[in-house]
């Protein structure tokens, strides 16, 4: 392939980007292979006005380069145009995961293992699931992946929902064997689970295209870009990366978080319940206010014991000694337990705000007298809110995060997330368990119900305000 020729202008000469491309890429979230406002989707196109903001020029020979990989893509030699979207093909080619997605989809399709594969802790895991995970989080779209992680919560068994609070982590895995045993057997029923059976067939049908028959590939041709034809032809066709430094700059795109830490975004969970390992006890922002407050107040405990000793000795043995440790996390507690107290003395001088202790709420109506409110649902299904100094405990409490998707700062089902979602362990509603909203303020509480209307959420009539 020839040269890549582009134009790069010095940092002096760049025009800085516009604010509506940078809302566009905000709205977009991390970038995925499915973002069509890239350089190298921008290039595909000729989308010659944002490659300019971007400040990639490109020239008569980069243009011919083009048009030959668009006349190939269009042809009828090219056996992926109907398998894979042409952003998302030349997103990946150019990128730092090419590779990795070349070698976890010839797992996908022949079982055989290329590399070894380990999760962010460096534990080895079985490696055929290591492959799904890093090849369907980069292929499938965001909406199938919560089309078939929807489906899985619904599938319905003897009248009762067996996945229904599965985690996306554990659906991850099933989905990873179940997928395995369909590769072995495509024609199997599934009559129970159409759009798993209707992605797994897309899937499979896309690594047949693109390895071709018997295009199996090993360690040493994935190493020296040595790939069947078809996924040769790709390469070679849409890598616009390569060919210079600045091309490289301009169009690698880095998708290496997207694969580590696939849907559920491991590293942004918070600190996990003690007893219940894996499920969440707190938002990541939450934990991370936490943590700053810990880290706070331990430092006012080096500082105090710093001036009363004036030497650097004690405060080593504060962290490093388990019992001294020990002692100072309960002297941590007794801060925050004092400081919680202020909270609930500030609550009561407001008036009109419950302050009853939450564990001695054991009814759905004291559940609704307590709250501040709730969302009135047609259904009969309310959503009670309940401000977060009313919470003293929280042992009749689940999180409700559907699986770690509906957290805050996160879009679910098009609502912006901005509370923290609760089922009560005991207390039903409509059958089910009643769920409970948790906000800082009334504020927060008017703009999550704002959200859901504005989300398409039907079925709230109303914000009830006690």
């Amino acid at each position: 392939m020839d040269e890549l020729e582009i134009e790069v202008p010095s940092d002096e000469e760049q025009a800085p980007v516009s604010p509506v491309i940078e809302d566009i890429e905000q709205n977009e979230g991390p970038i995925t292979p499915h973002n069509d406002q890239t350089n190298t989707s921008n290039l595909l196109k000729k989308n010659w006005k944002g490659l300019d903001r971007a400040g990639i020029l490109p020239n008569d020979t980069t243009i011919a380069q083009i048009d030959e990989a668009t006349k190939w893509w269009n042809s009828e030699f090219n056996p992926l145009k109907n398998k894979i979207g042409l952003d998302t093909a030349a997103n990946l080619v150019n990128s730092n995961v090419w590779a990795r997605f070349v070698t976890a989809g010839q797992t996908l399709l022949s079982g055989n293992t290329l590399g070894e594969i380990q999760i962010n802790k460096g534990t080895m895991v079985d490696v055929y699931h290591e492959a799904w995970h890093a090849f369907s989080q980069l292929y499938l779209t965001k909406d199938q992946k919560k089309r078939l992680y929807d489906e899985v919560r619904n599938y319905t068994k003897n009248g009762k929902k067996p996945y229904e609070n599965m985690s996306s982590r554990d659906i991850e895995e099933m989905l990873a064997e179940d997928f395995r045993s369909f590769a072995k057997n495509p024609k199997q029923a599934m009559k129970d689970t159409p759009v798993k059976k209707s992605i797994f067939q897309k899937i499979l049908d896309f690594l047949k295209a693109l390895f071709g028959k018997g295009g199996v590939v090993d360690k040493a041709s994935v190493a020296n870009q040595d790939y069947p034809v078809v996924v040769s032809e790709l390469f070679n066709k849409q890598y616009f990366a390569g060919s210079s430094e600045k091309a490289s700059k301009a169009f690698m795109n880095d998708y290496t978080p997207l694969i580590d830490n696939v849907m559920w975004d491991i590293l942004n969970r918070g600190i996990e319940r003690v007893d219940a390992r894996g499920d969440d006890a707190l938002n990541r922002q939450d934990s991370i206010l936490i943590n700053e407050s810990i880290d706070s107040i331990i430092s006012e405990m080096v500082d105090e014991l710093n001036s009363n000793f004036g030497r650097k000795s004690s405060t080593i043995k504060l962290l490093t000694d388990p019992e001294n440790r020990a002692v100072a996390y309960e002297s941590v507690k007794e801060v925050l337990t004092e400081k919680l107290k202020l909270f609930k003395d500030e609550l009561k001088a407001l008036g009109g705000v419950s302050t009853v202790p939450f564990n001695s709420i054991d009814t759905l109506e004291l559940l609704e007298s307590n709250s501040i409110g709730y969302f009135k649902s047609k259904s009969g299904d309310n959503k009670y809110i309940y401000l977060a100094n009313q919470i003293d405990n929280f042992d009749n409490l689940n999180p409700d995060t559907k699986g770690g998707e509906r957290v805050k700062g996160q879009s679910y089902y098009g609502i912006d997330i901005i509370a923290d979602f609760y089922s009560h362990k005991t207390i039903k509603s409509d059958e089910d368990a009643a769920d409970i909203i948790v906000v800082k303020d009334l504020k927060d509480a008017e703009r999550q119900f704002d959200n859901y209307i504005k989300g398409g959420a039907e079925d709230f009539t109303s914000f009830e305000l006690k």
